[in-house]
């Protein structure tokens, strides 16, 4: 079966429109408009160049999609599963360009080597994910949900670039991403980094009147709206008991368990369980719940962020 170029957001969106629902897709290759990267920001301090300051928030950018790939490719989000040489194949580098400070990345490799690496995937799951990743990666479109009130306007400005002239048209577009990304949990990892992502470049692009990360733009009064929301947005910690289901393992050590559990109110997170602080009954209990794919009732000790969970810890079993 030959490659589908895929070149542009739109060419994306109508690949995915197409197939979503198929049983199968050919492969696909990513390629020009929609394998480029990029953003803009404006500011005094920001011509061809930019403050140190800057550069934490470009690394926690490639940080945050370190962990989408890991869990693209291994199921946990952790970027310590990644080898020395996957983070050399998905390290995002960028150009500069004179005037402001223009920043851009090919990532054809980027995309290839993420190809490569579903190796137990279907080809239509996987040319459908691909094409999702893309459109995800090149619009940033986590982006739109960080500046609450005006996320309509930001969904606006990525279906903008479909060229597509009738505003319904582009709104049905729209969707289309929206969808195949809440259907693909994949796609919903890098939309989540492209949102932690674009958070970092804001919040350390000090001085900034204007930023633009993939096709999502913050003017002068919507940065510092997000810096300030930021402020007040501190780590909270919570004591939560209730029925958790056990998605998947990973043994640390010889004392420490890693586990991926969710929950019909928190979703999907990680939590770790030190084994020497429960009886041996209460362990035989959890494992039982793992084997036979059932809930379980405990308490975990979670730390809270904007209503998500970011470290949790077991505390007590049921």
């Amino acid at each position: 079966m030959t490659s589908t170029i895929l070149s542009t957001t739109k060419d994306a969106i109508d690949f995915i429109s197409s197939h979503l629902a198929r049983d199968e897709a050919p492969d696909v290759t990513v390629t020009g408009e929609l394998a480029l990267f990029s953003m803009h920001i404006e500011g005094q301090e920001y011509n061809a160049s930019f403050p140190s300051e800057f550069a934490r928030g470009l690394w926690e950018f490639q940080e945050a999609i370190y962990n989408a790939v890991a869990f693209a490719l291994y199921g946990i989000e952790d970027i310590r599963r990644l080898t020395v040489q996957q983070k050399e194949d998905f390290k995002i580098v960028f150009s500069v360009d004179k005037g402001s400070l223009d920043l851009q990345a090919m990532l054809e490799k980027f995309f290839e080597k993420l190809s490569e690496g579903f190796v137990n995937m279907d080809s239509k799951h996987k040319a459908v994910t691909i094409a999702s990743v893309a459109l995800v990666i090149a619009t940033a479109y986590g982006a739109v949900h960080i500046v609450e009130a005006n996320s309509d306007e930001k969904k606006a400005e990525i279906a903008s670039h479909t060229q597509i002239a009738q505003e319904q048209e582009r709104t049905a577009q729209f969707k289309v991403i929206a969808d195949a990304i809440e259907q693909n949990k994949i796609s919903a990892g890098f939309a989540k980094a492209t949102e932690e992502g674009t958070r970092a470049i804001i919040k350390r692009a000090q001085g900034a009147t204007d930023i633009r990360v993939g096709h999502v733009k913050f003017d002068h009064e919507e940065i510092e709206e997000v810096n300030q929301r930021a402020a007040k947005e501190k780590a909270e910690a919570q004591m939560i008991t209730g029925d958790f289901s056990i998605l998947r393992v990973e043994t640390r050590d010889s004392s420490t368990t890693k586990l991926v559990m969710s929950s019909k109110d928190l979703g999907e997170f990680s939590a770790v369980m030190l084994d020497e602080d429960f009886l041996a009954d209460d362990l035989n209990k959890l494992w039982s719940a793992v084997k036979n794919r059932e809930k379980i009732s405990l308490e975990v000790n979670a730390t809270m962020i904007r209503g998500s969970v970011k470290t949790a810890q077991i505390v007590k079993i049921f």
